[in-house]
């Protein structure tokens, strides 16, 4: 609401909660400042397609489903739920392919 900058409880998705199990670091939405990093050149950028995999190190080989944008992925778990992915707090890496599809490698950026 305007006076507390708080999102209304009846406005929520359900998706925005998460058991205990999940890697929450990797759903922060607006991470602290020391997190950033500058953009990476235009020719290194990485150009993400639904249905690329990207190999979290909690989460597993996950599949991706949907884009928003340059911000977050909708991933499909190996058990077959789906979660959204902060990609603001990851680092990403090409690491091969899975038929006509890449493989990303998920690194999590760390607090300083």
């Amino acid at each position: 609401d305007s006076t507390t900058g708080m999102q209304l409880w009846g406005l929520l998705d359900r998706r925005d909660f998460h058991s205990e199990d999940d890697d929450l670091t990797a759903l922060v939405e607006d991470p602290p400042a020391e997190l950033e990093e500058p953009a990476a050149p235009e020719g290194d950028e990485i150009e993400l397609k639904i249905g690329d995999y990207l190999e979290h190190p909690r989460l597993g080989r996950c599949e991706i489903v949907q884009i928003d944008g340059d911000e977050r992925v909708h991933i499909r778990l190996e058990n077959g739920r789906i979660v959204v992915l902060s990609l603001v707090v990851c680092t990403l890496e090409p690491t091969g392919k899975k038929g006509n599809r890449q493989i990303y490698n998920v690194q999590i950026k760390r607090r300083r």
